[in-house]
């Protein structure tokens, strides 16, 4: 596994990556990812604005609807909210 991000340098998009790892241990993947995330969000933390904006969070709560089968991307209708707090 190899953990990557794509940063805005000036007007270029450039692609970062982390240390290869290779094992079958899902937590020692998830350590080795979270820990390649915080380094590079502690290194470039404007980079990383972008996630508490409105529109994003929109944009990646559809995403994550998506993959559980429950995307109502596209249909003009709004999710209903069962999170009271989110």
């Amino acid at each position: 596994m190899v953990p990557s991000w794509y940063k805005l340098d000036g007007t270029a998009i450039r692609a970062v990556y982390g240390e290869a790892l290779i094992t079958d241990d899902l937590e020692r993947m998830v350590a080795h990812s979270v820990a390649f995330f915080e380094r590079t969000i502690l290194e470039d933390p404007a980079n990383w604005a972008y996630l508490g904006d409105r529109r994003w969070r929109r944009v990646l709560r559809k995403a994550v609807a998506g993959h559980d089968g429950n995307s109502r991307a596209g249909s003009g209708t709004r999710p209903r909210r069962t999170d009271p707090g989110g």
